[in-house]
Parts: C-alpha cells; structure tokens; sequence
C-alpha cells in the first residue's frame, strides 16, 4: 500500500465514497462492541488492578536493592495508606512502605497514584 503522496495522482486526492462509509460503519460497530466490553469492567476491578501493579513494582523494586518484602505486607501497607482497608491492618515494615509510596500514599485511589 502506497502512502496517499505516493499516488499517482496526488495531490489530486479522490475516494469512493460507498466504499469508505462502509469501512467507517465496521470500525463504528467493533468501537461500539468493544465499549461494551469495557463497560462491563468494574471500577474496583480496575483499581484492583492497578494496586496489584503497585505492589509488584515495590516488591521486585525492593528485590533490586537487595531487601526481601511480602507482597502481602506490601498490599496491607498500600491499603492502609490509601484508605482501603475497613481497620488499619499492622505490617511488618512501615517504613518501607513510606519511600516506596511517596507522594502517592497522599492519594485516596490507585488510579490516582498512577
């Protein structure tokens, strides 16, 4: 396929239109399935899953600078600190948790920490 300057006649540019309001009617349906998909997402979910993206960050992270941590220490300590947790839930290292969340320990979601 030749980019739209490589045409012979260009910049004498034409198209038929059938053919293209064809095409846009098919992108326009798979768009719309696939708003349908992502609509059936649940916000918690998405933030659930960014959290877990968090928290292997800050475990592999850790496991760089030579510092062993659970994950599910880490996953307890980043709930406390965005407020997600019912009770505050004790961790072993609450102090990790502090450099490694920084900033985004003042922020109430993880979506917002991203």
């Amino acid at each position: 396929m030749l980019y739209n300057w490589q045409q012979k006649r260009w910049p004498a540019f034409t198209y038929h239109l059938p053919k293209l309001e064809d095409a846009v009617k098919a992108f326009d349906l798979q768009l719309e399935r696939v708003k349908a998909v992502l609509s059936a997402f649940d916000v918690r979910t998405e933030e659930g899953k960014r959290l877990e993206a968090m928290v292997a960050e800050a475990v592999s992270t850790s496991a760089i600078e030579g510092e062993v941590v659970s994950p599910q220490d880490v996953m307890s300590s980043m709930k406390n600190r965005l407020g997600q947790n019912t009770r505050q839930i004790l961790v072993r290292d609450q102090g990790f948790m502090s450099d490694v969340t920084g900033e985004a320990a003042t922020q109430r979601t993880p979506a917002q920490c991203l």
